[in-house]
C-alpha cells in the first residue's frame, strides 16, 4: 500500500512539473515584430456589397484594379489581405457617371500576451481603396462640406497637399489625417473641381449669415406668439376648472412680462452681433477689391467664419472649391471610369507599416491611369 501511494505521488508530482515547465516555456516564448513579420499571409475574395444590375463594366474595372493591388503587395507579411467590390451612392453630378469602388482590408496578426500565442485581429486600421467616379473620403460631405452655397452649388474644403508620389500630388484626407493619403487620377490633366473666389465666398457667407440673423430675430416674434397661443389654449380647455386656468395663465403671463422686458434689448444685442460680423466682411471688401478675384483659401480653424483675412496654401490654408460639372463627359457610358481616387491608410504596427512601404514602392499607378474614360 505504501509503495503504491509513493508511485501515485511521484506520478502526480511529475505531471505537475511537466505542466509547469510547459506553461513557462509558452509564457517565455518570444513574440515580437519579427515573429509577426515571419507569418506569411494571403489574399482572399470577400462578399461584395450593394451591387446592382447591368454592372459588368464596373466588375471588370474592379477586378482589374484588384490585380494591380495584388501585384503591388503579392505576399502579405503578418497580415491577411481581403478585397471586395462595392457599388451605390449618388453620382457626383446629375446624370453623371455611376460610382463604384474596389475595397481592400489587411487584418494583422498580433501577440496575445494573455493566451500566450499569436492571434489574427478582427479589426484593422490598414485599408486601401480605389473610388471610381466618386470623391468618397477624398472630399466628403461629412467632413469637408460647408454650409454656404455659391451659384446654388455646394462648397467643399479641398484636402491639403502633403507632398507628391510618383508624379501626383498627395492629399491628406480629413477622414484619417496623418495616417491616410490619396491621389486623384483624371483625364486630360483637368480637375473635377474649381476654386471659388474670395468675393464669391464672402458674398455667400454674408447671405448665410443674413439668414441666420433673420432666424434669430424671428424667434422673438414666434416666442411672443407662443405666449398668446398658450393663454388662448388654456382659456378654451374644457377639461380644466377655472381656478386652475387662472393659475396657469398667471404663470404664462408672468413669463411673457419678463420676456417683453428684455425683448428689445435682446434683439438689439443679436443685431449688433451680426452687424459686427458683416462689418468685418465689408471692411475687407472695401480695402482689398483687387484680391476679390483670387481663390479663397481659409484656415481650417476658421471654417464657416471670417476673421478679416484669408490664408495661403504656403501657410497651410485650404482651398475652397465647387464641383466642376464641365469636367464630366455625359456622352460616355455610365460605368466609364472618368476619375479614380486612390486612397490608402495604415496603422502603426510593423505589418501595417510594411504594407504602406510595399504599396507606395510597388503600386503601378500608371496602369491604373490607363482605365480613365474606359
Amino acid at each position: 500500500m505504501k509503495n503504491n501511494l509513493g508511485v501515485f505521488t511521484g506520478i502526480v508530482l511529475m505531471s505537475l512539473l511537466l505542466q509547469l515547465s510547459t506553461n513557462t516555456a509558452v509564457a517565455q516564448q518570444a513574440c515580437d515584430d519579427q515573429t509577426l513579420m515571419n507569418i506569411k499571409g494571403s489574399w482572399k475574395k470577400r462578399t461584395d456589397a450593394n451591387m446592382v444590375n447591368n454592372q459588368a463594366q464596373a466588375i471588370s474595372h474592379i477586378d482589374a484594379i484588384s490585380k494591380l493591388f495584388q501585384t503591388a503587395y503579392p505576399e502579405p507579411k503578418g497580415m491577411e489581405a481581403g478585397w471586395y467590390r462595392t457599388m451605390g451612392g449618388y453620382p457626383v453630378i446629375n446624370n453623371g457617371p455611376q460610382p463604384y469602388q474596389f475595397n481592400s482590408l489587411y487584418l494583422g496578426w498580433y501577440c496575445d500576451n494573455y493566451q500566450h500565442k499569436v492571434v489574427l485581429g478582427d479589426e484593422t486600421g490598414t485599408w486601401a481603396y480605389a473610388f471610381v467616379n466618386s470623391f468618397n473620403w477624398f472630399m466628403s460631405r461629412q467632413y469637408d462640406l460647408l454650409s454656404i452655397k455659391v451659384n446654388e452649388q455646394d462648397v467643399y474644403i479641398l484636402p491639403p497637399v502633403k507632398g507628391a508620389w510618383k508624379g501626383y500630388p498627395v492629399y491628406q484626407s480629413s477622414s484619417h489625417r496623418d495616417k491616410g493619403r490619396c491621389i486623384i487620377l483624371t483625364h486630360n490633366n483637368q480637375l473635377p473641381w474649381k476654386p471659388i473666389t474670395q468675393g464669391q465666398y464672402l458674398q455667400a457667407l454674408r447671405n448665410y449669415w443674413e439668414k441666420q440673423q433673420q432666424t434669430s430675430v424671428d424667434t422673438y416674434s414666434k416666442r411672443e406668439g407662443n405666449y398668446k397661443k398658450g393663454i388662448s389654449d388654456i382659456q378654451n380647455n374644457k377639461y380644466l376648472k377655472q381656478p386652475d386656468k387662472d393659475k396657469i395663465i398667471a404663470g404664462i403671463q408672468k413669463d411673457e412680462d419678463n420676456f417683453l422686458k428684455t425683448k428689445d434689448a435682446d434683439i438689439a444685442k443679436t443685431n449688433k452681433y451680426w452687424n459686427d460680423r458683416f462689418s468685418i466682411i465689408d471692411n475687407y471688401v472695401n480695402k482689398n477689391s483687387a484680391s476679390l478675384q483670387q481663390p479663397a483659401v481659409i484656415d481650417e480653424q476658421n471654417t464657416g467664419d471670417f476673421k478679416g483675412n484669408f490664408s495661403t496654401l504656403e501657410k497651410g490654408g485650404q482651398l475652397l472649391v465647387t464641383i466642376n460639372g464641365n469636367y464630366f463627359n455625359t456622352s460616355l457610358p455610365r460605368y466609364a471610369a472618368q476619375m479614380i481616387v486612390l486612397y490608402w491608410r495604415w496603422d502603426n504596427t510593423a505589418p501595417g507599416m510594411n504594407f504602406k512601404k510595399q504599396f507606395e514602392d510597388n503600386f503601378p499607378v500608371d496602369k491604373l491611369k490607363t482605365m480613365i474614360d474606359k
